[in-house]
């Protein structure tokens, strides 16, 4: 597919390339190291939630008062970069979301390429299944902080399933 040579303004007046966004995307995509992850292309930032590092950051950057964060897509991509993905992660970012293009492999191998966001808003499971529902999604990733004397010592992940 012909990627449009262009660029938009984004939330925050961020400058939205999205030539430089697919040649991101594609790069991490044909890397050997990541299986599933979730990028941040406004920070060229690749978090692996296997990773312990990776979902601590995650989930310093997005809980509020330490509770917990959900990820979950909100398009039903294939293995591609398609028309969907790059207008959707657009028009997320023009309305003052922070999308994220995230990657995962089924239990079949099958690769699945998704715009996705955090909502890290106080909701519980229950309500993140009705997002879930909404989107047509069937699994969304949970980040738990683990405290020890009040201070974050480290992460929990958890799928949570529609």
């Amino acid at each position: 597919m012909a990627v449009p040579d262009e660029s938009e303004k984004g939330s925050e007046g961020l400058e939205i390339d999205i030539v430089r966004m697919t040649s991101i995307l594609r790069d991490v995509l044909k890397s050997d190291t990541y299986r599933d992850f979730t990028l941040d292309l406004v920070e060229n930032k690749i978090w692996d939630f296997d990773n312990h590092h990776d979902a601590l950051d995650a989930f310093k950057k997005h809980s509020k008062n330490g509770q917990a964060v959900y990820f979950y897509a909100v398009t039903n991509g294939d293995s591609g970069i398609s028309h969907e993905i790059i207008s959707t992660y657009i028009k997320l970012d023009k309305i003052g979301l922070r999308p994220y293009i995230g990657r995962w492999v089924d239990d079949k191998g099958r690769v699945f390429i998704d715009v996705s966001l955090a909502v890290d808003e106080g909701i519980g499971d229950e309500k993140i299944r009705d997002i879930l529902t909404m989107h047509r999604q069937k699994r969304a990733i949970k980040l738990t902080g683990i405290y020890k004397k009040g201070n974050i010592v480290g992460v929990g992940v958890d799928n949570v399933d529609r």
